[in-house]
């Protein structure tokens, strides 16, 4: 026979699996921090730094994270309250470099790309400003 506590957690385990699973989904209501790169460039709180290369000689400084969702299905539906947010902290979004889920952001002297991709993105420093 189970005992009343062996019987509780194992209600309670897919509550706790379900919930692991859910940590790492883009929400924009769980809050953002600042990125590994730039201190003004916000990151959503739950995003993994994850590994990655940048091949482009543009690219000064790259950081890489995962993020489950983040960029819909191919990463082809952006989170715009995400965009947004960046251009709340200042940043001008330079709409007429913008490719698919690659936008170029720029604040003061410094160039930003953010590309997002299905489950992840990536937030790149250009070398030098044009």
């Amino acid at each position: 026979m189970v005992s009343s506590k062996m019987a509780i957690f194992l209600l309670i385990l897919p509550f706790f699996i379900i919930f692991d699973a859910c940590a790492n989904i883009y929400n924009g209501q769980v809050g953002y921090k600042a990125s590994q790169i730039h201190d003004q460039m916000p990151v959503p709180k739950n995003a993994e730094i994850t590994s990655g290369e940048a091949n482009n000689q543009k690219i000064k400084e790259s950081v890489f994270y995962k993020l489950n969702g983040i960029g819909g299905q191919q990463g082809l539906y952006p989170p715009m309250s995400y965009i947004e947010k960046i251009e709340e902290s200042g940043w001008k979004q330079l709409k007429e470099e913008r490719m698919g889920g690659n936008f170029t952001f720029i604040k003061e002297e410094t160039k930003i790309w953010v590309i997002i991709y299905e489950n992840s993105f990536s937030i790149h420093i250009l070398d030098e400003t044009e």
